[in-house]
């Protein structure tokens, strides 16, 4: 999983807050930091900051699922691949899960 974010302590507090409960976490403070981090990597699902400069590179170099952090979004009104800031601790968890779980189950796009 790839937590991406321009506030260190946003992207610190996911990596706190997911290790725990199981998830190898790659964190990187900006688009270009999160290049670097995920060469090689195998990518689940991708945390990451709405307007966040420079996340098209990372759309187009990751094929995994985003789920959006926005402090525009309206808590449970929100799309389903969007979380707003701030977030509640078991909200992260249920759309992390939802999102890992539509990935699996979706159709093979290889």
């Amino acid at each position: 999983m790839l937590v991406i974010d321009d506030e260190a302590p946003i992207v610190s507090l996911l990596g706190d807050v997911l290790r725990p409960v199981g998830y190898n976490v790659i964190q990187a403070v900006g688009a270009e930091q999160a290049l670097r981090a995920i060469e090689g990597a195998e990518i689940h699902l991708v945390i990451a900051e709405l307007n966040l400069i420079g996340i098209q590179a990372i759309r187009r170099a990751v094929r995994a699922p985003f789920l959006w952090l926005s402090e525009y979004a309206d808590g449970e009104s929100c799309a389903a691949n969007v979380l707003g800031k701030p977030f509640q601790i078991a909200e992260l968890h249920r759309k992390v899960a939802q999102a890992l779980t539509a990935r699996s189950s979706g159709p093979n796009v290889d």
